[in-house]
Order: C-alpha cells, then sequence, then structure tokens
C-alpha cells in the first residue's frame, strides 16, 4: 500500500468516527436536552479549538509533522474512551465540552497534515483529481455513513454509541503508524520561509498579494459563516416543522451524501475552478431557500442533497487552489491559517443564532437570510471575474 493510499484510507476512517461525534452532538442537543444553546456553546469551543490549533501548525515542521502524526492519532484514541466512558456513566456535559475541544484540535490537526502532505506523495499531474477524490470520499462517508447510521444507533445505545469513535479513532492509527515520508521532497524540510520570519505572517501576505486565493478566502468566510448559522439551526427546524423522529433523522445526511456524490460523476466536466466557485454559491443559497420556504421532510431532503453538490464542489476546488497557489515551504502554514479563519467564521455563525434561537423565534426566516447572503456573494464574484472564450477569469489575471 503505497503512502497516498495510507492517506486516504486513514484519514477516511478518521473521518467517518469524526462524523459520528458531530453527528452525536446535535442530536443530543434537539432530542436529549432541547437545548440550542447547548449546541452552540459546543460549535464555539469546537471553532476555538481549531483557531488555537490552526495558529500552533504554523510552527510544525511538515515532515515531522507525518511522525505527529501517528502520535497524535494514537493520543486521539487513548484520550477519548475514558471520558467517553464517564460522560456516559454520569451524562456530565461538562465532559461533552472537554471532548469537543479535543476533537476539534485533533480534527483540524489530522486532516490540515493529510491535506499538506498529499502533493508530496502523488503525480502533479494527477494532483486535482486525487484531491476530488479524497475530499468527495472524505465528504460522502464523514457526512453520510457516519450520520446516517448515528440516529439509529442513537435511539439504541443512547450515549454508548461514543464507544464506536474511539474504536475508528483507533482504527486510524494502526494505519496511519505504517506511514513513510522518507521520500518527500527536501523543502519540505524548510518550511519557516525566510531566516526571521513567521510562517503565519507570510501566509497572511500570500493572501494578500495573490488575487486568487484573496476572493477564495473572501467567499469561504461567508459560505463557513452561512455553514454555522444553518448547521445550527436545522436540527431544530426539522424537531419543530418537520417532526421527524429522530430514527429516521440519518435520511438528510443521506440525502447531503447523495448531492456529494453527484459531484464524482460531472466533477470530469468542472474544469475551471472559477465556474465551480460560483455553481457552489447558487447552490448553496437554493438550499436556504429550500430550507424556509419547504421545512418539511421532502423540502428538507431536497435541501441537503442541494448542499451537498455544493459543498463538495467547493471543497475540492477550494483545496486544489490552495495547493497550487501556495509555495510547498508555506504550503502546511496556508493551509493552517486559511481554515482556522474559516473556522472562525463557522463559530460567528453558530454562536450567532444559538443566541437568537427561542421557541417564538421563527426559524423559517434564518434559512431565506442565508441564501439573500449567498445570493449577494455570487453577484459580488461575477463582477469580479471576466469571460474568455469558455472560461472564467479573475480581472486582470493572466494579462
Amino acid at each position: 500500500m503505497n503512502a497516498y493510499s495510507r492517506l486516504f484510507n486513514a484519514g477516511l476512517i478518521s473521518n467517518i468516527s469524526d462524523g459520528f461525534f458531530w453527528a452525536f452532538l446535535p442530536l443530543l442537543a434537539a432530542y436529549t436536552y432541547n437545548d440550542p444553546r447547548f449546541l452552540g456553546i459546543a460549535l464555539s469551543l469546537k471553532t476555538a479549538s481549531v483557531l488555537v490549533m490552526g495558529i500552533s501548525l504554523n510552527y510544525v515542521h511538515l515532515r515531522p509533522s507525518a511522525l505527529l502524526l501517528k502520535r497524535t492519532s494514537f493520543l486521539r484514541a487513548i484520550l477519548t474512551v475514558p471520558l467517553f466512558v464517564y460522560f456516559i456513566v454520569t451524562g456530565n456535559t461538562t465532559i461533552i465540552y472537554v471532548l469537543v475541544i479535543i476533537n476539534g484540535c485533533l480534527e483540524m490537526f489530522v486532516d490540515t497534515v493529510i491535506q499538506a502532505l498529499v502533493p508530496s506523495v502523488v503525480d502533479p499531474q494527477t494532483l486535482s483529481i486525487k484531491n476530488q477524490r479524497m475530499q468527495v470520499s472524505f465528504s460522502i462517508f464523514n457526512d453520510f455513513l457516519s450520520p446516517n447510521f448515528v440516529p439509529v444507533l442513537f435511539a439504541l445505545m443512547g450515549s454508548s454509541i461514543l464507544l464506536v469513535v474511539s474504536g475508528g479513532y483507533a482504527s486510524a492509527f494502526l494505519i496511519f503508524k505504517k506511514l513513510n515520508f522518507k521520500n518527500s521532497t527536501s523543502e519540505y524540510n524548510n518550511i519557516s520561509g525566510e531566516k526571521g520570519s513567521v510562517p503565519a505572517k507570510e501566509a497572511i501576505r500570500l493572501y494578500s498579494e495573490n488575487p486568487k486565493l484573496r476572493l477564495l478566502l473572501l467567499a469561504s468566510i461567508i459560505a463557513s459563516l452561512s455553514a454555522g448559522v444553518i448547521s445550527t439551526v436545522f436540527p431544530f427546524i426539522v424537531v419543530r416543522y418537520a417532526d421527524v423522529p429522530v430514527t429516521i433523522y440519518g435520511v438528510f445526511p443521506a440525502a447531503f451524501a447523495l448531492g456529494s456524490l453527484v459531484t464524482l460523476i460531472v466533477g470530469r466536466f468542472l474544469t475551471n475552478a472559477n465556474t465551480v466557485i460560483l455553481l457552489a454559491c447558487l447552490l448553496f443559497a437554493l438550499s436556504s431557500f429550500a430550507i424556509g420556504y419547504q421545512p418539511n421532510l421532502y423540502g428538507l431532503i431536497i435541501s441537503q442533497i442541494l448542499a451537498g453538490f455544493g459543498f463538495a464542489t467547493w471543497t475540492a476546488v477550494e483545496v486544489y487552489i490552495r495547493q497550487i497557489e501556495s509555495p510547498e515551504r508555506l504550503l502546511l502554514s496556508s493551509i493552517s491559517t486559511f481554515r482556522a479563519v474559516e473556522a472562525a467564521a463557522f463559530s460567528v455563525g453558530a454562536a450567532l443564532v444559538a443566541w437568537l434561537l427561542n421557541d417564538t423565534f421563527n426559524l423559517r426566516l434564518i434559512p431565506y437570510l442565508v441564501g439573500i447572503g449567498q445570493l449577494c456573494l455570487l453577484v459580488f464574484l461575477m463582477s469580479r471575474y471576466e469571460l474568455r472564450g469558455t472560461f472564467l477569469y479573475i480581472k486582470g489575471e493572466g494579462q
């Protein structure tokens, strides 16, 4: 098994386990505690931990981080078991907050390092398709297999389902421990940049000077802000308007995964990154309007199919642009800085809507506002692009 396959398989198992844990939280909040603030606090803590790890990754050398990848997966496996058991026995929600912080930090580390290592283990000509395969597969399993099983297991096992998560982390570690990056390019030994420079500052300068990365970051901030809002409000719309029992809640992540699967089918035709970004904005807007307009079982399923298609296409092109536009020595710093900013935006959206929610608030208004925001972003991006032949370019790009 080559290095890419090990990264892919271990990352896939890790993402499935992460999906189990994060899918467990809204069910716990909506069906057990009926407390949107609990979910909002949990999501905000997740983002805070991601921010801390994102900043820390600016000072990690890429080659040593392959070793840290193994140690991190081992640490996560052994830490979660006693904490999961303690929560199952006591029901102390403080433990959930601790687990959110741990998993938020370590998930950020694992996923970011995988993205940064991929270019060193694949042929540059296949980088785009390998990224698409990895990101879409992670999305399908994270957003389909995990959340689709979690509601049924939650109904049958309750919080004991957390033990399954620990088993997944342990399995990922057994694959990660066999990784070997001795043949990685020598440039990965020096990720700290020029003498006396700080990688985070260089990454910020890179985004400020590169128009493609700058637009991508702006669009990602708005998309992440919207995702934070929708992720927090969606389970409560399901409970209050669709009246869907917990046992079939998994139909929504299944629909999301179906939308992601469409990307694998049509992805070969989406060859222009700028076109894909515009398409994703449109899909996000339509998904949000569908949630507000038809908050019943079928309307919400349609919304998740649209969201899944948009998310998978967006993620694949986002990762690819970051990889090809970032210097190799700054790749890890560029990815971690970008993801930290995205996480901050997600947290703001989640926290804002969590404190607005109450029994009398009209939840259907929120998706409409998100959809309008996405349409405004779409119009703005269109004003920044120009058509040359059959391809969209940022104005001034390549001239």
